[in-house]
């Protein structure tokens, strides 16, 4: 299957050619009026932007006030997928002016994700692809699985854990005594009386799997994770494992940002100003998936039963992002150790 609809990791992250002098006119105001003081995420990183950071009345960093509103909504933006009472959210201002078109971007791949979902839940007399519940029996299952991967996982760490350096280290130890914790997490969704419906997914959900095309998407590589069995590939399951892939790939969008940062100018990824950097990245993955999540709910409503209740959605999800975090956890920890703080830092933050 190719669903004609369309980013690279890059491309979503960087705003095109077209947009870079309207966004640097912005960017400009901005700065004037001492709202934004870092860098912009789009062009040309060859002048010196080290004067807008580290100075001004919040230091570089988003207002706290700002966060504190984003991650809000980003709650109720997860929590209220299904919800037609709920107004639309706009992005805030200040994440508009700084990445307009990648958030425009996120927003289309949100809609394009649940018409794939929507497609895919189409009804149909083949059984290999008619959607049907989610059952208890399926929950249970999901929650087996999750308490093998958060037993893998955190063994796998504890091993290894004299190996990690600095704040590394310090967030994998505050996550190995999370441990109970996380799988009271797992096994909550065992207590949902309902949960959607199963359908034939993506499987293998992220930046990767997408091109981007003049003003749209094309999703491709349906075959689901080359590591497991076709078998299990083809097994029905929750969109929402779809959704929480492509939200972890945002967050791992941002921070591989920072590293590629942190290795072209190693002089200014210490201290206040990166510490400036590294906020804005923050706040620019929180948007990105506030908008990518806005759009899914509002399209994915095109059926009522595909997702269930807000309460339940967002259970779920979490839980499908936890999987998803411990999935790449074990992943950075035998292959790429400087990368652990990404998975680690979305784990200690669900």
């Amino acid at each position: 299957i190719i669903c004609v609809l369309g980013i690279s990791t890059a491309t979503l992250f960087w705003a095109r050619a077209g947009h870079e002098q309207k966004e640097q006119a912005q960017y400009a105001k901005l700065v004037s009026e001492g709202i934004l003081l870092i860098a912009p995420f789009f062009g040309d990183d060859s002048g010196d932007s080290r004067a807008h950071l580290g100075s001004g009345p919040v230091a570089g960093a988003p207002r706290p006030e700002l966060t504190d509103i984003l991650q809000s909504q980003l709650r109720r933006a997860g929590s209220d997928l299904l919800s037609a009472r709920q107004p639309e959210r706009e992005p805030l201002r200040e994440a508009s002016a700084l990445a307009g078109p990648s958030l425009e971007a996120a927003a289309l791949l949100g809609r394009r994700t649940a018409e794939m979902h929507l497609a895919l839940a189409t009804p149909t007399d083949n059984p290999a692809f008619s959607a049907e519940p989610v059952t208890a029996e399926d929950l249970n299952r999901d929650a087996q699985r999750i308490d093998a991967q958060i037993t893998s996982t955190l063994e796998a760490l504890k091993v290894k854990l004299s190996t990690l350096k600095d704040l590394t280290a310090d967030d994998a130890a505050l996550l190995l005594s999370r441990r109970i914790n996380l799988f009271a997490r797992a096994n909550a969704i065992t207590a949902q009386t309902a949960a959607g419906q199963r359908i034939r997914i993506h499987g293998d959900y992220h930046l990767g799997q997408t091109l981007r095309t003049d003003s749209d998407f094309v999703l491709l590589d349906f075959e689901g994770e080359p590591a497991r069995l076709l078998a299990e590939r083809r097994q029905k399951q929750s969109p929402l494992k779809d959704v929480a892939g492509m939200i972890r790939s945002l967050s791992y969008a941002a921070h591989s940002g920072l590293n590629e940062f942190r290795a072209v100018h190693p002089d200014r990824a210490q201290g206040t100003a990166f510490d400036s950097i590294t906020a804005w990245a923050v706040f620019w993955q929180d948007s990105a998936a506030s908008e990518f999540l806005r759009a899914y709910r509002k399209t994915v409503a095109g059926n009522p039963f595909l997702l269930p209740a807000p309460q339940q959605a967002q259970a779920l999800l979490a839980t499908y992002l936890l999987e998803k975090a411990l999935y790449e956890l074990l992943y950075e920890l035998n292959n790429r150790p400087a990368w652990l703080r990404i998975p680690l830092a979305g784990i200690l933050a669900l």
